[in-house]
């Protein structure tokens, strides 16, 4: 998946004056910036039990169950 960007950034410069960023070329960054995950999380029902992604994520919902729980009464 290629995000595109628009030119100039706008709204990354913070400051109230100076001019907006301009990106650079893909060569003078990072390889491992185009790589970043970017798509929706996994679902607990499409990872494998044997990973420890699966124990993770099945932990955060029975956190979030609980909470939930606990704010009814």
């Amino acid at each position: 998946m290629r995000i595109y960007i628009y030119l100039p950034f706008i709204g990354v410069n913070f400051y109230r004056q100076g001019p907006e960023m301009v990106p650079k070329a893909d060569s003078k960054y990072p390889d491992w910036l185009f790589q970043v995950h970017l798509s929706p999380s996994k679902k607990l029902e499409e990872l494998d039990p044997e990973m420890p992604q699966y124990w993770r994520l099945l932990r955060k919902h029975n956190i979030w169950c609980r909470n939930n729980l606990s704010k009814k009464f």
